[in-house]
């Protein structure tokens, strides 16, 4: 699968897979449910050595709960098998995929930041689909979209939803998201690096 096969508009929650995952199947599917329930995908390739190590970790931790194990991405995957099963991806689903909420929360901050910078173009999902302006996303964010978990609606940042509204579900430009999602993986602090030598010196 190669990137041009994805949409030229990807669906919120598809261009934030691809932050999380730079994953291109897992990206094709993270649409919204009557999309998703509708698409013939391809089996996901199952990662059998991640499949063994997990049964291994979750059969050797008495009770996990008090000690969890550290499990690793592919794992994580193999666990989480096809989105499908789960319902379709959702941020809850991406959160447990990268094992880490923190990342997703930024990873939606960083492609509201670059709407509203103008870095990424974005449009309506619904009626003649209407370019939304840069400035429009000032203020705003992403969130689960109260109708559909597997579908992001854009909202003002206090994350009130004004009553008797429907929020619009943006789109936005492949190749803008692909080309920011790479730029932010880059982007570490020279204070960043330091830490992190010093953590692993110590």
């Amino acid at each position: 699968m190669k990137r041009k096969t994805l949409p030229v508009w990807l669906h919120g929650m598809q261009a934030l897979a691809w932050f999380a995952t730079r994953d291109l199947e897992l990206t094709a599917r993270a649409l919204p449910r009557h999309e998703f329930a509708r698409m013939q995908f391809p089996p996901l390739h199952r990662n059998e050595a991640a499949s063994s190590s997990l049964a291994k970790k979750l059969t050797s931790e008495p009770n996990l709960e008090q000690s969890p194990a550290v499990f690793s991405k592919e794992e994580r995957a193999a666990f989480l098998g096809d989105p499908l099963e789960w319902g379709g991806i959702t941020v809850s689903w991406l959160e447990t995929y990268r094992g880490n909420t923190g990342e997703i929360a930024r990873a939606i901050g960083t492609l509201v930041g670059a709407a509203s910078a103008g870095k990424i173009a974005t449009r309506e999902a619904a009626g003649q689909r209407l370019l939304i302006a840069p400035e429009h996303w000032v203020g705003m964010t992403l969130i689960d979209d109260p109708e559909d978990g597997c579908a992001l609606v854009m909202v003002a940042a206090d994350k009130n939803a004004r009553p008797n509204s429907k929020p619009p579900r943006p789109l936005f430009a492949r190749n803008d998201v692909i080309k920011i999602a790479g730029n932010a993986s880059k982007e570490i602090s020279p204070a960043c690096q330091r830490r992190s030598k010093i953590a692993s010196a110590g």
